[in-house]
């Protein structure tokens, strides 16, 4: 807090309202001396050395934990002194430093003879790795303007795939990466593929699974909290052989009010707006009264509204919205062009391959204008299409600004 790069560490006077005070006392004594009683916290210690975050050498934790014992040994019953040793992990011990903690004689044969047993078969369902949390720090540190600024290993060569091990294993929930950026529509790429990450580069979990999706620019990517050190990006299909660029990766704090995580699909909330141009959607069938490149975007002041649309020709097309990659979305709100005081009727679809088409919302029997607030249940998508129906003037339907999920209130 105080020196992360948050608002405290520019304050002269931090107001610390969470903490009670007997436990700050003695978190703040061991600031000043470099030393903690714990001989009255024994659960207080155990819940420490039970954290996943609670990261160094595991035989270094078993080492300390023997010399607390040692030095508080008149204090502590012989259950005390077992719960706190059960709380080391010594599955992450190596054989060697296991024989050594053997001899302590604070540990049986039989406790060194099941941490080999559970090292060798370790679930990823209940992982028993520690690992640094540093909220919202990059752990690679790349800059797309100095490539080579970065804080891992480049694995691509080694392993002929995309895979990257951060220097540390690490507690993370977002990558940030790239596919190819395109501006022109007629030679769209997309790729499919799927993220795994891994602590000790033999047991890998599969945290974004995106193997039947055409996804496309930049792919800004959550999942539930885990302990990484190595990551990999696989491409399926057609983008076996592609090459994808990592740019980020972090356990991001910051961020987490803007988005829920469901199925492994992004549920995008207040202050992301996916199917804006800041977010890479492009529009990649309908046409544009003023270039190539949609202008379903930000920009729709009441000055612009009669200058910039996108539109298609009624009973003959359809605005088709492509999003980088998929989101779960219930709600849009829509600008039509009403510079003759237009209306029109449309209706709005999703799909998640550009072929199966559900049908979100229907206004093809009423005449609307202007803007349009529109909710409908919580779909996965990928794609959106809003085709226009009826005109009440006219035989196009024109489209000035899109936006999914709603961000007014």
């Amino acid at each position: 807090m105080l020196y992360g790069g948050l608002k405290e560490t520019n304050e002269l006077n931090v107001n610390i309202s969470e903490a009670p005070v007997t436990f700050f006392k003695i978190i703040l004594g061991y600031i000043y001396t470099g030393r903690i009683d714990l001989s009255a916290l024994q659960e207080a210690l155990q819940g420490i050395l039970n954290r996943d975050t609670f990261y160094t050498n595991e035989v270094r934790i078993f080492n300390e934990v023997c010399r607390w014992i040692t030095e508080n040994q008149h204090d502590l019953d012989r259950d005390s002194k077992i719960k706190v040793l059960s709380a080391v992990r010594y599955n992450l011990m190596s054989n060697e430093e296991l024989s050594e903690a053997k001899e302590s004689k604070l540990i049986s044969s039989d406790i060194v003879s099941d941490a080999i047993q559970l090292r060798n078969t370790l679930s990823t369902d209940k992982p028993q790795f520690r690992g640094q949390l540093k909220p919202n720090v990059s752990l690679t540190f790349v800059s797309r303007r100095s490539p080579d600024s970065r804080g891992f290993s480049d694995l691509y060569n080694r392993y002929g795939t995309n895979m990257i091990k951060l220097n540390t294993p690490s507690t993370i929930n977002y990558i940030e990466k790239s596919l190819w950026n395109e501006v022109n529509v007629d030679k769209l790429k997309c790729y499919s593929y799927y993220v795994e990450v891994s602590r000790d580069e033999i047991n890998w979990t599969r945290v974004i699974d995106y193997s039947n999706y055409n996804c496309r620019a930049i792919q800004r990517l959550w999942f539930p909290p885990c302990i990484a050190q190595y990551i990999r990006i696989v491409g399926t299909n057609s983008s076996a052989n592609a090459t994808f660029k990592i740019w980020l990766v972090k356990y991001n704090t910051e961020d987490m009010s803007t988005v829920e995580i469901e199925n492994g699909f992004v549920i995008p909330k207040d202050n992301y707006n996916v199917a804006s141009d800041f977010s890479d959607a492009i529009v990649i069938e309908g046409e544009n009264n003023v270039n190539n490149i949609s202008l379903l975007n930000t920009y729709y002041e009441d000055k612009a509204r009669d200058d910039s649309y996108t539109w298609h020709r009624l009973e003959s097309g359809c605005i088709v919205v492509h999003l980088t990659q998929p989101y779960i979305l219930s709600s849009i709100r829509l600008l039509l062009w009403s510079g003759d005081n237009q209306a029109y009727s449309y209706t709005i679809q999703g799909s998640l391959d550009n072929q199966n088409w559900q049908m979100l919302v229907d206004k093809s029997e009423e005449l609307t204008r202007s803007w349009q607030i529109l909710n409908y249940e919580p779909t996965p998508m990928l794609y959106i299409r809003i085709t226009g129906v009826k005109s009440s003037t006219g035989n196009d339907f024109r489209c000035v600004y899109l936006e999914a999920p709603n961000q007014v209130t």
